[in-house]
């Protein structure tokens, strides 16, 4: 192991930082129904926008949401890196992780109100691609680096989607566009990053991602 490396947790440490990190997953959910109940009611027909149509940054439901959001997407594969986990296959990986999604998604649903569309089913293929991306990514980059970088990048990729696509103008460009490059310097200073040794299961051409 290099000097300075950090050594790796064990197992029970991983479980109980996973625990804590589920709590508060959690407590962010729960804080965005609150927020939703609360800020959400349906007599507000005096439209809260802005007046040129754009996203109403004061609404305190989405800063709530996206606080959980960075907690949960940035905290989310930690079991990931448990020595049993590590030695699953992706794909049997995949159909418990999508299953537990499944779940929760439901638990949701029944405090939300929600509408049937096959694009969910779009939805769900593109999740189920990215997150088999995901698990082969931080195996073999490692948690630090494989996150940090496709989170730089989908903040990359979710601005172009939302300024070419939607329409959505940012308030201040100038600023918009020095994020931006800011994340490419993150992302180049931190892809020549030291990342773990990792064989995929099974070994050689048994381990293939698609046998």
């Amino acid at each position: 192991m290099p000097n300075g490396t950090p050594k790796p947790l064990d197992e029970p440490t991983l479980w109980r930082a996973a625990a804590i990190t589920a709590l508060l997953n959690f407590g962010f959910v729960a804080a965005t129904l609150v927020a939703l109940s609360k800020f959400s009611s349906g007599d507000d027909d005096d439209d809260k926008s802005d007046d040129d149509g754009g996203p109403d940054l004061s609404s305190p439901v989405g800063w709530v949401a996206v606080a959980g959001a960075i907690w949960v997407f940035g905290s989310y594969g930690i079991l990931i890196k448990l020595p049993a986990v590590a030695e699953t296959h992706p794909q049997v990986f995949q159909i418990y992780f999508s299953a537990g999604v499944a779940l929760t998604s439901l638990l949701v649903l029944c405090w939300t109100p929600f509408v049937f569309s096959l694009w969910g089913f779009v939805g769900a293929a593109i999740w189920v691609a990215s997150m088999l991306c995901a698990f082969v990514g931080i195996q073999g980059l490692g948690y630090g680096t494989a996150v940090a970088t496709w989170a730089s990048i989908t903040m990359t990729v979710a601005f172009l989607w939302g300024t070419l696509v939607f329409g959505e103008a940012p308030s201040n460009t100038g600023g918009a566009v020095a994020a931006l490059l800011v994340l490419g310097v993150g992302v180049a200073g931190g892809g020549p990053a030291p990342a773990p040794n990792w064989e995929a299961p099974g070994g050689g051409g048994g381990g293939r991602l698609f046998p």
